[in-house]
This record gives structure tokens, C-alpha cells and sequence, in this order.
């Protein structure tokens, strides 16, 4: 999220969406980002308190900083979406997010890939920042369904998604290739022991001649 440069783009408040949001990981990281929430802000016990160099003044003086921002963060509008086809992960992610305090900002369908829609814009800023983590076919699904998937990720940005920035995490390789846009960052990264990508696509406004 913040090589998508999230932050700047939640204060112009511009939308975060999740087609393949699982339990809102995205989600509640965007909104606590958007919020200037620190992480663990209400965690009572931190290993570092019984070192012998822990100065305790100036942490208690962090964390009421770290309220105080918090606080003044909650203020802010975040408009989240998040979309999957599994209704039970929903579930968990609408009580994940009812935890870091989503509002009525936050919109969770059922939906699939290729129904995803970009949400109605507000007449001055219709794009947004388009997101997801897509299944390699490393674990229950095959690899030629995940590639299906890598391929129908390209042609709902292209089609539908007009003039959104778009960032998506996959395997390197082929699985990367299927998506079929030429991205315009490619970031390695690891996800467990598996090399992957950060593929950021910068999505044209001009609509495709024809559906493919």
C-alpha cells in the first residue's frame, strides 16, 4: 500500500477496492494508514518494557501522540471496498474491519472476478487504487485455473476499470505474464519463500475498441 502511495491517495479521498479481499487484510491496513492509526496502538504489554535502556517517559509520550493522531484520524472518510466469492470470508472481514472501526465507508458483495465494477464515482474523482493478492496455484487451485484468473484480472482492468491504478502481488513468471498488461513497476518481493512481484498498471481512460 505504500508503494501504491496509498497514503496521499486516501487523503484525496480516493477509493481502496479488493476484488479477492479474503478476511480484509487490505482492507484494515488501508483504513488504518488512511487514518494515521498506529499499528498495536492498543496493546498493553511490549516485550521492550522490561529492557534495561527503555526509557519510559518518552514511550508514554509516543503512545498519547499516537492516540492524539489517531484520534484526529478518525475523522476521515475512507472509502473501502472489498469483493470475494467465498460469503464465510466476508463474514470474517466485516468483523476484522467493525474491530480497526470501519463505518459506513466500507462496502463487502459477494462477487466474482469477472463481475467486478469499479463504484460510482463522486462526478470529480471516479478512479481508485485497485489492489489484490491472486492465488498462484500453489495450494488447492490448479495452475490453470489460477492463470484463467491472472487473465480475466487484465481484461476487467482494461475493460472496466478506466483511469484506475492498479497493483497486484503474483508469482514471477508466467503466472505474472497471463495478465496480459504491460506494467509500468515491477517490485520483487517474496511471499514465504515464493518469489513474486509487485505489479503496478497505470490503466488507460480511453475504452478498448472491442471486447476480447
Amino acid at each position: 500500500l505504500h508503494m501504491a502511495n496509498w497514503p496521499a491517495l486516501a487523503a484525496k479521498g480516493v477509493p481502496l477496492y479488493d476484488p479477492m479481499c479474503g478476511s480484509g487484510t487490505f482492507l484494515s491496513e488501508g483504513l488504518g494508514i488512511a487514518q494515521d492509526r498506529a499499528p498495536g496502538l492498543d496493546r498493553q504489554r511490549w516485550g521492550f518494557s522490561n529492557w534495561k535502556g527503555h526509557n519510559e517517559g518518552m514511550w508514554e509520550r509516543l503512545r498519547r501522540e499516537a492516540q492524539a493522531r489517531s484520534k484526529a484520524g478518525k475523522k476521515r472518510k475512507v472509502r473501502l471496498y472489498g469483493r470475494d466469492t467465498d460469503g464465510r470470508v466476508l463474514t470474517a472481514a466485516r468483523e476484522n474491519l467493525k474491530q480497526v472501526g470501519a463505518d459506513g465507508s466500507l462496502s463487502l458483495e459477494l462477487e466474482s472476478m469477472t463481475d467486478a465494477r469499479p463504484p460510482a464515482g463522486n462526478g470529480t474523482q471516479p478512479e481508485g487504487l485497485f489492489v489484490c493478492n491472486p492465488p498462484y496455484g500453489r495450494r488447492l487451485e490448479s495452475e490453470d485455473a489460477a492463470r484463467a484468473l491472472h487473465r480475466e484480472i487484465g481484461s476487467v482492468l482494461r475493460r472496466h476499470f478506466l483511469g484506475w491504478t492498479a497493483f497486484v502481488i503474483t508469482e514471477h513468471g508466467p503466472m505474472a505474464k497471463s495478465i496480459g498488461l504491460k506494467p509500468s513497476q515491477r517490485v520483487p518481493v517474496f511471499n514465504g519463500p515464493i518469489e513474486c512481484r509487485v505489479l503496478e498498471y497505470g490503466i488507460s481512460r480511453k475504452k478498448v475498441a472491442r471486447d476480447q
